[in-house]
């Protein structure tokens, strides 16, 4: 009988792999049931909850593999990119893009089938027409608002929250549903951007993130020359792991990212394809950015980050800082749930720590000419040679700026870290063995990277950046000029 019952078991999740749809516990068992077993669908890990019982419906399931495409459909509605006519073929478009097996399961509220088989948006919002009047009166107050805002710290915020504002500055709309009058105003300024289901912001303040950072790999060897300045874009995330949780079952996702010298320097997190499908729905005249809340797990700190759709990064000013803190090789573990993002390091990967403390960032080093740099290292020098026990990153830039009296950026001791030859293990840092090493060693690499940044030098002629080369090394040698 056992071997029976793994058959159909083995019989229905051949059956149900290429549906489109979730399905009940009997559509997937029935063949089981009518040999009198009573098996729970829950005990065959293959089957996943895809949503929970309602007063019409039964419980919704589908197979492990597969992926509720629900918010990404939904979301191509509200944009007006798709009709809602031929739901599989849209489906079958949005796997092609997102590598995932999606299906849609037909008894979401948010959805209505007319007769002839089309998805239409149930949530629309109500469109509410300003009075010339009115629209004159929030325009006036346009100026104080943006004032306000920007005083309270310009965070994204509430339809509600922005009409507490306005009455603040005198507007008075004269009853509860006034928030409707609000939205359409906002929908209808240049000056505001919608960024989320409920949340709008000042367009200027809507960041942008950080364009791929040019970094110089440094040789192992004491004397050996560093090798030529190259681009590093972000690895592919691993695939994230998707799940249901909750009594609607709502989707979350978690991967977990070995962080490189990229995600440091740049402050942005690429988003695994795979979790597209956990995308909030955009609402009417969202664009490709939305914000989220996120939550930094070691000291519970909130965030604020943003999501581009369009190039499937996380990024902002919160997370940027955050990751600043880290160390290359750091994991980095992202969970995701559909109201908060939440970042905790889990652990290190030694191999990527060794191999990325061998880049440091072009421009910084740069900017470390004149001396700086120098300056810095000594500073670090000393600082680390009274700690025979190492400091971590943190620590060793709070020393810095105390000694030297003003707010050294962290990706200036990054680097002078880095190419000054101090040692780097298990999260610290300790002092260089050798500091007329570390020294020459830094200042070589300054002199290559103040040639390598100049604005101009991707038009500069081979032959002159040949020629410019062949001075560096003289320089570095002590030659001639």
């Amino acid at each position: 009988m056992e071997t029976e019952v793994g058959h159909l078991l083995e019989e229905a999740v051949e059956r149900l792999r290429p549906t489109r749809r979730t399905f009940t516990e009997d559509e997937a068992l029935s063949a089981v049931w009518e040999l009198g077993i009573e098996l729970p669908i829950h005990v065959d890990s293959r089957f996943v909850l895809a949503r929970e019982r309602d007063a019409k419906h039964p419980r919704q399931w589908r197979l492990a593999e597969q992926v509720l495409g629900n918010d990404r459909l939904l979301d191509a509605l509200n944009q007006g990119t798709w009709d809602g006519r031929d739901v599989d073929a849209k489906l079958a478009e949005l796997e092609a893009e997102d590598g995932v097996h999606y299906v849609f399961c037909p008894v979401d509220p948010r959805f209505q089938m007319d007769r002839n088989g089309t998805l239409r948006s149930a949530d629309r919002e109500v469109e509410v027409e300003l009075a010339p009047e009115e629209r004159s009166r929030l325009d006036e107050l346009a100026a104080e608002l943006t004032t306000l805002w920007l005083e309270e710290g310009a965070q994204p915020l509430t339809v509600r929250q922005i009409s507490g504002m306005l009455e603040s500055l005198g507007w008075d709309g004269g009853n509860d549903e006034d928030w409707r009058l609000v939205q359409a105003w906002l929908a209808s300024w240049d000056g505001i951007r919608r960024v989320g289901y409920d949340y709008w912001a000042l367009a200027h303040t809507v960041p942008e993130h950080a364009r791929p950072s040019r970094f110089r790999v440094l040789a192992i060897g004491r004397d050996s020359q560093d090798v030529e300045v190259v681009y590093v874009e972000q690895p592919e995330p691993p695939v994230a792991r998707i799940e249901t949780e909750g009594p609607n079952a709502k989707q979350v996702a978690a991967w977990t990212v070995p962080l490189r010298t990229t995600h440091i320097n740049e402050g942005v997190l690429r988003v695994p394809k795979a979790v597209r499908s956990i995308y909030p729905s955009r609402r009417p005249g969202e664009g490709d950015v939305t914000a989220l809340r996120g939550r930094w797990y070691a000291d519970n700190d909130r965030l604020w980050v943003w999501l581009d759709r369009s190039a499937n990064l996380l990024y902002g000013a919160d997370l940027a800082d955050k990751l600043a803190w880290c160390e290359a090789g750091d994991l980095l573990r992202v969970q995701w749930a559909p109201d908060v993002l939440v970042f905790s390091i889990i652990g290190r990967d030694e191999a990527v720590q060794e191999e990325e403390t061998r880049l440091v960032d072009v421009e910084v080093l740069a900017e470390l000419r004149g001396g700086l740099g120098e300056s810095y290292r000594q500073s670090i020098q000393a600082i680390l040679s009274g700690a025979p026990d190492g400091l971590t990153f943190r620590e060793v830039v709070e020393s810095v700026r105390e000694r030297q009296g003003h707010t050294v950026h962290r990706g200036s001791i990054r680097s002078a870290l880095y190419a000054g030859g101090f040692v780097h293990g298990d999260g610290r840092w300790y002092s260089s063995p050798d500091p007329e090493g570390g020294r020459r060693r830094l200042r070589r690499v300054i002199r290559r990277a103040e040639v390598e940044s100049a604005p101009d030098l991707a038009t500069t002629s081979a032959s002159v950046r040949q020629r410019l080369q062949e001075l560096l090394r003289r320089l570095e040698a002590g030659g001639p000029r």
